[in-house]
């Protein structure tokens, strides 16, 4: 994660100069912060949550079941080294970005600057929970275990495409995010609840993110209307709030 995420914030940063006008990262997670909490992240987050708890119980029978085992007839390695890093998931943000703006399709690009900030902010959150948890990895190598960071990209990237193109895409993307957390726990470097809290992680911002941008193409913004009404009663003024 390391190694993509200051390309990333680079990227993110001269784009945004160079279109000072028409794209605001901090404003876009600013409406983004306003679904972190909605009724669809609140179950995510419980159905997260337990299914955390539950695969902890089985963290250790699953490592002994599948741990350096060749599973995926050696396909894992795609997963670990270059799906999961979080490389692919910017490429493809950048070319709905680049194919939007030399085509006129703004959903192209919103599409493709949500898929982008999705990813910045999974992996700042990744990083910094990694960091609180400390958990260590089975492999011993690090405390750095909690969540997987290659599960929680790929699931950011995952969602996106789904609130941007519906189930259609959504479920070989989320394909993908199950082929990429059992790979992480085939080479010894989560354990299942890893692998469990990076998907939720990256589904939760995923969808924040993507709404944000979303209510912008359909144009719901917050504001206040002021509506002046007549009837047999008089007049009166009806003041409607969107938010």
């Amino acid at each position: 994660m390391g190694r993509w995420l200051p390309l990333l914030t680079l990227f993110v940063a001269v784009v945004s100069s160079n279109s000072a006008a028409s794209y605001d990262p901090l404003g876009n997670y600013g409406k983004a912060a306003r679904y972190a909490f909605d009724k669809q992240n609140l179950v995510t987050l419980g159905l997260g949550a337990s299914s955390i708890l539950i695969a902890r119980q089985f963290d250790g029978d699953f490592r002994t079941a599948h741990v350096h085992q060749n599973r995926l007839n050696g396909n894992e390695k795609i997963f670990n080294d270059y799906i999961g890093t979080g490389v692919p998931g910017v490429m493809l943000g950048a070319g709905f970005w680049l194919y939007g703006a030399v085509y006129e399709k703004n959903y192209a690009v919103e599409a493709g600057q949500a898929q982008l900030e999705a990813l910045l902010a999974t992996g700042i959150l990744t990083s910094a929970l990694k960091g609180l948890v400390g958990r260590e990895r089975p492999d011993g190598s690090d405390r750095f275990s909690f969540p997987s960071g290659h599960t929680s990209t790929v699931s950011a990237s995952a969602m996106t495409l789904a609130e941007f193109y519906g189930w259609k895409v959504g479920v070989p993307a989320f394909a993908i995010v199950g082929l990429t957390g059992f790979s992480r726990v085939l080479k010894d470097r989560h354990w299942l609840s890893d692998v469990v809290g990076g998907a939720t992680l990256g589904i939760l911002v995923g969808h924040a993110v993507a709404r944000a941008h979303l209510d912008t193409i359909e144009g719901v913004e917050s504001s206040i209307s002021f509506v002046p009404l007549l009837d047999s009663e008089g007049g009166r003024l009806l003041i409607l709030y969107r938010f």
